[in-house]
Protein backbone atom coordinates (compact mmCIF):
# COMPACT_ATOMS: atom_id res chain seq x y z
CA UNK A 1 0.00 0.00 0.00
CA UNK A 2 1.47 3.40 -0.95
CA UNK A 3 -0.04 7.13 1.22
CA UNK A 4 -1.36 9.90 -1.02
CA UNK A 5 -2.53 13.65 -0.86
CA UNK A 6 -6.06 12.37 0.31
CA UNK A 7 -5.95 10.61 4.00
CA UNK A 8 -8.10 7.31 2.49
CA UNK A 9 -8.11 4.66 0.42
CA UNK A 10 -8.60 5.05 -3.52
CA UNK A 11 -8.68 2.09 -5.35
CA UNK A 12 -11.18 -0.01 -6.35
CA UNK A 13 -11.55 -3.98 -5.34
CA UNK A 14 -11.26 -4.31 -9.19
CA UNK A 15 -7.92 -2.22 -9.42
CA UNK A 16 -6.63 -3.83 -6.18
CA UNK A 17 -7.30 -7.01 -7.73
CA UNK A 18 -5.66 -6.20 -11.65
CA UNK A 19 -2.42 -5.23 -9.55
CA UNK A 20 -2.09 -8.71 -7.10
CA UNK A 21 -3.14 -10.53 -10.21
CA UNK A 22 -0.36 -8.74 -12.46
CA UNK A 23 2.05 -7.25 -10.94
CA UNK A 24 5.79 -8.38 -10.03
CA UNK A 25 7.42 -5.42 -8.54
CA UNK A 26 6.22 -2.26 -7.03
CA UNK A 27 8.85 0.51 -7.09
CA UNK A 28 9.45 4.27 -7.20
CA UNK A 29 12.28 3.71 -9.58
CA UNK A 30 11.70 3.30 -13.13
CA UNK A 31 12.87 3.68 -16.74
CA UNK A 32 10.62 2.77 -19.69
CA UNK A 33 9.33 4.19 -23.06
CA UNK A 34 5.92 5.51 -22.78
CA UNK A 35 3.67 3.72 -25.66
CA UNK A 36 -0.02 4.47 -24.46
CA UNK A 37 -1.15 6.35 -21.98
CA UNK A 38 -5.17 6.26 -20.45
CA UNK A 39 -7.22 8.13 -17.84
CA UNK A 40 -9.81 6.89 -16.02
CA UNK A 41 -12.54 9.60 -14.02
CA UNK A 42 -13.62 8.61 -10.52
CA UNK A 43 -17.06 9.40 -9.10
CA UNK A 44 -16.38 10.67 -5.49
CA UNK A 45 -15.06 14.46 -4.93
CA UNK A 46 -11.72 14.83 -4.19
CA UNK A 47 -9.29 17.71 -2.90
CA UNK A 48 -8.03 16.91 -6.00
CA UNK A 49 -8.58 15.49 -9.23
CA UNK A 50 -10.16 12.06 -9.06
CA UNK A 51 -8.38 11.08 -12.13
CA UNK A 52 -6.31 7.70 -12.34
CA UNK A 53 -3.43 7.66 -15.13
CA UNK A 54 -2.37 4.44 -16.49
CA UNK A 55 0.49 4.69 -18.81
CA UNK A 56 1.58 1.50 -20.92
CA UNK A 57 5.40 1.33 -21.88
CA UNK A 58 8.36 -0.78 -22.49
CA UNK A 59 11.17 -1.05 -20.26
CA UNK A 60 14.69 -2.26 -21.50
CA UNK A 61 16.01 -5.17 -20.43
CA UNK A 62 19.01 -3.75 -18.98
CA UNK A 63 19.33 0.52 -18.81
CA UNK A 64 23.01 1.47 -18.93
CA UNK A 65 24.66 3.93 -16.63
CA UNK A 66 28.23 4.58 -17.69
CA UNK A 67 28.72 1.25 -18.93
CA UNK A 68 26.73 -0.35 -15.73
CA UNK A 69 23.47 -1.33 -15.17
CA UNK A 70 21.13 -2.42 -12.10
CA UNK A 71 18.10 -4.86 -11.68
CA UNK A 72 16.06 -5.48 -8.88
CA UNK A 73 16.09 -9.58 -8.04
CA UNK A 74 15.32 -12.31 -5.83
CA UNK A 75 17.57 -14.80 -3.58
CA UNK A 76 15.96 -17.78 -2.80
CA UNK A 77 17.62 -19.92 -0.32
CA UNK A 78 16.99 -23.02 2.30
CA UNK A 79 19.34 -25.26 4.25
CA UNK A 80 19.66 -28.91 3.36
CA UNK A 81 21.28 -31.59 5.51
CA UNK A 82 19.60 -34.78 4.48
CA UNK A 83 20.31 -35.41 0.44
CA UNK A 84 22.55 -37.04 -1.55
CA UNK A 85 25.38 -34.99 -2.36
CA UNK A 86 24.79 -36.07 -5.82
CA UNK A 87 21.79 -34.66 -6.64
CA UNK A 88 23.15 -31.52 -6.61
CA UNK A 89 24.42 -31.22 -10.16
CA UNK A 90 21.27 -32.10 -11.41
CA UNK A 91 19.01 -30.19 -9.30
CA UNK A 92 21.68 -26.98 -10.35
CA UNK A 93 20.89 -27.57 -14.26
CA UNK A 94 16.93 -27.58 -13.31
CA UNK A 95 17.48 -24.08 -12.19
CA UNK A 96 19.67 -22.83 -14.59
CA UNK A 97 17.04 -24.38 -17.17
CA UNK A 98 14.11 -22.03 -15.54
CA UNK A 99 15.93 -18.78 -16.06
CA UNK A 100 18.17 -18.72 -12.84
CA UNK A 101 21.06 -15.93 -13.35
CA UNK A 102 22.95 -18.10 -10.79
CA UNK A 103 23.26 -20.47 -8.37
CA UNK A 104 25.64 -22.20 -5.84
CA UNK A 105 26.08 -23.66 -2.67
CA UNK A 106 27.69 -22.91 0.84
CA UNK A 107 29.05 -25.10 3.09
CA UNK A 108 27.39 -24.58 6.76
CA UNK A 109 26.83 -25.79 10.17
CA UNK A 110 23.28 -26.15 11.69
CA UNK A 111 22.21 -27.10 15.01
CA UNK A 112 23.73 -29.70 17.02
CA UNK A 113 26.70 -29.13 14.49
CA UNK A 114 24.88 -30.89 12.05
CA UNK A 115 27.32 -29.96 8.12
CA UNK A 116 24.96 -28.91 5.56
CA UNK A 117 24.21 -27.29 2.84
CA UNK A 118 22.72 -23.71 2.03
CA UNK A 119 21.56 -23.53 -1.83
CA UNK A 120 20.96 -19.95 -3.40
CA UNK A 121 19.36 -18.97 -6.76
CA UNK A 122 19.61 -15.68 -7.76
CA UNK A 123 16.72 -14.64 -10.31
CA UNK A 124 14.17 -12.69 -11.85
CA UNK A 125 11.09 -11.49 -9.63
CA UNK A 126 8.90 -12.84 -12.63
CA UNK A 127 10.69 -16.48 -12.65
CA UNK A 128 10.19 -16.95 -8.33
CA UNK A 129 7.32 -19.42 -9.19
CA UNK A 130 9.34 -21.66 -11.72
CA UNK A 131 12.60 -21.53 -8.78
CA UNK A 132 9.85 -22.78 -6.50
CA UNK A 133 8.93 -25.80 -8.13
CA UNK A 134 12.69 -26.71 -8.68
CA UNK A 135 13.45 -26.28 -4.85
CA UNK A 136 9.88 -28.14 -3.95
CA UNK A 137 10.68 -31.05 -6.86
CA UNK A 138 14.49 -31.63 -6.99
CA UNK A 139 15.44 -30.77 -3.13
CA UNK A 140 14.33 -32.11 0.25
CA UNK A 141 13.47 -28.84 1.56
CA UNK A 142 10.33 -27.89 3.23
CA UNK A 143 10.40 -24.28 3.31
CA UNK A 144 12.19 -21.44 1.35
CA UNK A 145 13.78 -17.56 2.56
CA UNK A 146 13.51 -15.15 -0.44
CA UNK A 147 15.17 -11.56 -0.38
CA UNK A 148 14.92 -8.72 -2.73
CA UNK A 149 18.40 -7.77 -3.81
CA UNK A 150 19.94 -5.51 -6.75
CA UNK A 151 21.91 -6.64 -8.75
CA UNK A 152 24.53 -4.50 -10.63
CA UNK A 153 26.34 -5.42 -13.88
CA UNK A 154 28.85 -4.22 -16.61
CA UNK A 155 27.83 -4.07 -20.24
CA UNK A 156 29.28 -7.07 -22.02
CA UNK A 157 30.46 -7.42 -25.67
CA UNK A 158 31.38 -10.69 -26.91
CA UNK A 159 34.05 -10.80 -30.07
CA UNK A 160 36.31 -13.95 -31.91
CA UNK A 161 39.59 -14.61 -31.45
CA UNK A 162 41.48 -17.19 -33.44
CA UNK A 163 44.38 -19.14 -32.08
CA UNK A 164 46.80 -21.97 -33.07
CA UNK A 165 44.34 -24.06 -31.31
CA UNK A 166 41.11 -22.85 -33.04
CA UNK A 167 38.79 -19.83 -32.40
CA UNK A 168 37.74 -18.82 -28.65
CA UNK A 169 34.58 -16.85 -28.06
CA UNK A 170 35.68 -14.13 -25.65
CA UNK A 171 33.48 -11.79 -23.18
CA UNK A 172 34.73 -8.10 -22.87
CA UNK A 173 33.62 -5.93 -19.96
CA UNK A 174 33.37 -2.20 -20.06
CA UNK A 175 32.92 0.81 -17.54
CA UNK A 176 32.64 4.67 -18.84
CA UNK A 177 33.74 3.51 -22.28
CA UNK A 178 36.45 1.84 -21.65
CA UNK A 179 36.80 -1.99 -21.59
CA UNK A 180 38.49 -3.04 -18.29
CA UNK A 181 38.59 -6.65 -18.48
CA UNK A 182 38.17 -9.70 -21.06
CA UNK A 183 37.74 -13.17 -20.34
CA UNK A 184 37.47 -16.66 -22.73
CA UNK A 185 34.70 -18.52 -22.54
CA UNK A 186 35.32 -21.73 -20.92
CA UNK A 187 33.32 -24.18 -22.70
CA UNK A 188 35.28 -23.15 -26.18
CA UNK A 189 38.80 -23.85 -24.32
CA UNK A 190 37.34 -26.77 -22.77
CA UNK A 191 36.31 -28.29 -25.92
CA UNK A 192 39.52 -27.42 -28.13
CA UNK A 193 42.02 -28.72 -25.08
CA UNK A 194 39.78 -31.85 -25.80
CA UNK A 195 39.97 -31.83 -29.22
CA UNK A 196 43.50 -31.07 -30.01
CA UNK A 197 45.09 -33.17 -26.59
CA UNK A 198 46.44 -30.33 -24.75
CA UNK A 199 45.66 -28.55 -21.08
CA UNK A 200 43.29 -25.76 -20.46
CA UNK A 201 46.58 -23.33 -19.00
CA UNK A 202 47.89 -23.94 -22.86
CA UNK A 203 44.75 -22.70 -24.34
CA UNK A 204 44.62 -19.96 -22.29
CA UNK A 205 48.15 -18.83 -22.81
CA UNK A 206 47.22 -18.69 -26.95
CA UNK A 207 45.04 -15.97 -26.18
CA UNK A 208 46.08 -12.53 -26.80
CA UNK A 209 43.83 -9.83 -25.24
CA UNK A 210 45.35 -6.19 -26.58
CA UNK A 211 43.99 -2.70 -24.84
CA UNK A 212 40.90 -1.21 -25.33
CA UNK A 213 39.79 0.45 -28.36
Amino acid sequence: MKAGIVPYETTTPTGAAILAATVDDFTEHFHFTPKGIGYGIGQRDTEIPNVLRVMLGEVPEEAFVNDVATQNAILMECNIDDMNPEMYDFMMDAFFAKGAHDVFLTPILMKKSRPAVKISVLCNVREREAMEEVFWLQTSTFGLRTYPVSKAMLRKEFSKQSTEYGEISVKHAYFRGRRIKSKPEYEDCKRLAREKGVTLKEIYDSLKFGKSP
